[in-house]
């Protein structure tokens, strides 16, 4: 194992003959680029297989619950077993460029914020156009090339000045190191995710596929009656039949699980019985019965003239008819019930940004530093001139699709490109310090900003919607990229990569992914809608949330949303305080604000499914710790793997039938 150039450095570098001291000493230690390859032609055709596959997975399972798997050490592990399987010689460098191709593609997978958001407010008639393929393509060619722009300068900063640690970029080279020393216990890490994957693709197929049998969910039994007299099985309680679903509950452990389990019951046992008696329903201007509605739409057709909004009011009207008439109550209840959710969501992220606000000034006085002095690898790191023309290229495609595609001002563009940059930044550092990229929170404090900003804007609801999400979208997807990138560079760092070679694998990784991406994202939207038991797409409903709000103000929350949404943020910010500052022995059974959160936006079958499977996490981590020390990743992994992939082809194939 190579030993890095911050295991031999007491003290941080503090002047330039430092810096270059540090750098000088990893070129002679740790560079391996002049000596065994690193960007090959199978390493690219490799490549494109697991970046497809980490895409598939990422866009599948962020539309069901908003959240997703970075891909690096999933990548790492793959790589090395099939090319051991093949028999082909493989090096450190390889394995290490092969999972920063696949995790740029995969990392991509954030698409299922911003772009489901536009389709959902062009269903709600916001907007006047929803996004075509290209639109979905453009966007995430351009935001994703912006992110790996904006952190190509901040790499000396960030890794040979700091030194930051970058967990899942350290462990990443930590794996790569450890199976390419020791190949028999990564080889059982890869068969335990291979065998997983395997039987979670056969039951996903068996559902999904042509002639599918299993079922979708096993649902409570039609007798259990609960509030308001209806059946728990018609608010989708029950547990969803998902090895991925499983799978995720392996990964967020048991804390995450059970705040899943009562949030969900909270939300679709509770709450959503309670609205629907008493006809609370998000897309009326007041409460009404069914029957209200009903005659209401008589009263408006019966009109001699009838205006843009009272169209809009019966369509409505006659979507939500649809909805409870079909028996469908989760697209009914969840325009109520994402409020409260919205709240501790954005109130929990940026609570915790806010939290660490030491390292953001960190961030921003490294900007300021100067490193002086021609650096000792000069000639392996990515050319100046294309770095300035791709940012050049990447920012004026971002401008110009906000400008001609979506109606919002170039200038609006430019200023939400600025302010990514500054909040790339702190994410990265947020990233390398904590291993938390604060995305989330990072695009929510942009609508934020550009929704004061617009006050009192004479533009059109549509316009200042839109201005809203895709200006905190920019901001997330540079955000994103960006963390993702350094990741990479972390590991690259560790097992003697070449930086230049690794950006150019970056790049082809974002090129390559986003034609994948956008074909998987459109194949899917096209086989159920945003917004429904199938796609609820959290991460979508909070930003279309928060730009409408931001836009309406809170005459765009249904009736008594609002008192939900300050409970839920004053929930999201007690918790992240109460975690900080509580003892150990009381942390751990502090609810997980997210777990809560997303609970009120998802279908109760996929928070359940996953508590079902922290459950069995918790049991076997009880009987056996050594074992799910090894391999609940791996195992948790394969689980959202097999059925991701699963999923998309039997969408495919339903296409094509």
């Amino acid at each position: 194992m190579q030993p890095s150039p911050e295991s031999q450095a007491a003290v941080l570098p503090q002047t330039p003959e430092e810096v270059e001291a540090v750098e000088q000493r990893w070129l002679d230690e740790v560079y391996q680029g002049h000596k065994l390859p690193e960007l090959t032609a199978q390493v690219l055709v490799l490549s494109v297989l697991l970046g497809a596959l980490m895409i598939a997975f990422n866009i599948y399972m962020g539309l069901k619950t908003g959240w997703g798997e970075g891909g690096s050490i999933i990548a790492v592990i793959l790589g090395f077993a099939i090319m051991k399987a093949l028999g082909r010689k493989y090096s450190v460098l390889e394995n290490n460029a092969t999972q920063t191709f696949a995790s740029a593609a995969g990392s991509l997978g954030n698409i299922v914020n911003v772009i489901p958001a536009l389709i959902l407010l062009h269903d709600d008639g916001i907007i006047p156009h929803g996004p075509t393929f290209f639109d979905v393509l453009a966007w995430v060619f351009f935001t994703s090339f912006l992110g790996v722009f904006f952190a190509i300068p901040l790499r000396r900063q960030m890794l040979v000045i700091d030194q930051l640690v970058f967990p899942t970029g350290t462990a990443a080279a930590q794996t790569i190191q450890a199976m390419h020393a020791k190949g028999a216990e990564a080889m059982k890490k890869a068969r335990a995710l291979a065998t997983m994957g395997l039987g979670s693709f056969v039951l996903t197929w068996l559902r999904d596929g042509p002639g599918g049998f299993l079922p979708q969910a096993i649902m409570a039994p039609a007798r259990l009656k609960g509030i308001a007299g209806l059946s728990w099985a018609s608010l989708n309680i029950g547990a969803a039949f998902s090895p991925m679903m499983f799978g995720a509950g392996f990964l967020v452990g048991p804390r995450v699980g059970v705040s899943l389990a009562v949030g969900g019951f909270l939300a679709w046992a509770v709450a959503a019985p309670l609205l629907h008696q008493y006809g609370i329903d998000a897309t009326m201007a007041h409460v009404m019965t069914p029957d209200a509605v009903a005659d209401e739409c008589s009263r408006i057709l019966a009109l001699d003239v009838i205006s843009e909004e009272q169209l809009a009011r019966v369509a409505a009207d006659c979507k939500y008819m649809y909805q409870v008439h079909t028996g469908n109550l989760y697209g009914v209840i969840v325009k109520w019930t994402m409020w409260p959710g919205l709240g501790l969501m954005v109130a929990a992220g940026l609570t915790s940004t806010l939290m660490k606000g030491r390292i953001i000034l960190r961030a921003i006085r490294g900007l300021f530093v100067r490193t002086g002095g021609r650096s000792p690898v000069e000639h392996l790191l990515f050319p100046t001139w294309q770095w300035a023309l791709g940012l050049v290229i990447s920012s004026l495609g971002v401008m110009g699709m906000l400008q001609f595609r979506f109606e919002v001002p170039w200038y609006y563009g430019l200023l939400a490109i600025g302010l990514s940059f500054l909040l790339a930044v702190i994410a990265v550092r947020a990233t390398g310090e904590t291993d938390i990229n604060p995305v989330g929170a990072m695009g929510s404090v942009t609508q934020i900003a550009f929704g004061v900003a617009q006050t009192g804007s004479h533009a059109a609801l549509g316009t200042v919607t839109s201005a809203n999400l895709l200006t905190g979208g920019v901001a997330a997807g540079g955000a994103s990229e960006a963390a993702d990138m350094m990741q990479d560079l972390k590991t690259g760092w560790l097992v003697g990569a070449t930086p230049r070679r690794q950006v150019y694998a970056q790049l082809l990784g974002v090129f390559i992914g986003s034609f994948f991406c956008a074909a998987i994202f459109w194949l899917l939207v096209h086989q159920a809608p945003i917004g429904s038991a199938q796609w609820p797409a959290p991460a979508a409903i909070t930003w279309s949330g928060l730009a409408t709000m931001m836009a309406k103000g809170t005459s765009a929350l249904p009736p008594y949303a609002m008192w939900a949404l300050l409970v839920g943020t004053l929930l999201g910010i007690a918790l992240p305080l109460a975690e900080k500052s509580a003892p150990p022995a009381v942390k751990r059974w502090l609810p997980s604000a997210v777990g809560l959160g997303v609970a009120m936006v998802v279908p109760y079958i996929y928070s359940f499914s996953i508590f079902l499977g922290s459950m069995v996490y918790l049991v076997l981590h009880k009987r056996d710790p050594e074992w799910t020390a090894r391999y609940a990743g791996a195992v948790g992994a394969g689980g959202i793997a097999g059925e991701g992939l699963a999923g998309v082809l039997a969408a495919f194939v339903s296409l094509l039938l």
